[in-house]
C-alpha cells in the first residue's frame, strides 16, 4: 500500500459540491434497502419528514428541506479518499459533528489540515486531521477530526 507523504500543516484539497435532489433521492433508495434488512429503517421512510418535505422542514424550524447528515458525511469521506487512497481505505478513522444543516441545493466546501503526526521506527506514521465543512455563506455546517497512516517526510 502507498501512503501519502505529508508534513504537519499539509492542507487538504478541498472538495466542493452542490447538494441536489437527486443525491437525496439516492439517500432514500439506500434506507429503502436498508429496510429491506432491517426493519428499525421504516420509520425513516414512511410520509413526510424534513429531508423529503419543505413544509415539514419549515415546521421544525428550518427554511427548507435539509440533506441528511449521512451526505456531508459522505462528501468528507470523498475528500480524504482522493487525497490519501487505499490507505484512506485501510487505514481511516473519522469522527464529525454536525453543527448547522446543509440545505438541499446549497453548496459545501469540505477542507481539511494536517494537526499533527505521530511517527513510529519505519518512517510512516499516523496523520491526525482537522476537518471543516462550510455552505457557500461560509458557515459552519460540520467540524470533525481523522486519522490515517502516512509516510513521514524528511524533516519530520
Amino acid at each position: 500500500m502507498e501512503l501519502r507523504t505529508v508534513t504537519k500543516a499539509t492542507k487538504i484539497p478541498p472538495l466542493i459540491k452542490r447538494m441536489t435532489d437527486h443525491q437525496r433521492a439516492v439517500y432514500d433508495q439506500l434506507l429503502f434497502m436498508a429496510r429491506e434488512m432491517s426493519p428499525e429503517f421504516s420509520d425513516y421512510l414512511d410520509g413526510a419528514n424534513i429531508h423529503t418535505d419543505d413544509a415539514m422542514a419549515q415546521k421544525a424550524g428550518f427554511p427548507s428541506r435539509i440533506a441528511p447528515g449521512v451526505q456531508t458525511y459522505s462528501f468528507l469521506m470523498e475528500m480524504l479518499s482522493l487525497f490519501f487512497g487505499e490507505s484512506w481505505l485501510k487505514s481511516g478513522k473519522i469522527r464529525v459533528k454536525f453543527i448547522y444543516p446543509l440545505l438541499i441545493g446549497e453548496e459545501i466546501r469540505c477542507e481539511g489540515e494536517i494537526a499533527e503526526i505521530v511517527g513510529d521506527k519505519k518512517n510512516e506514521g499516523i496523520a491526525k486531521l482537522d476537518l471543516r465543512c462550510k455552505n457557500s455563506q461560509g458557515k459552519l455546517i460540520s467540524v470533525g477530526s481523522a486519522e490515517v497512516r502516512v509516510k513521514l517526510a524528511n524533516n519530520d
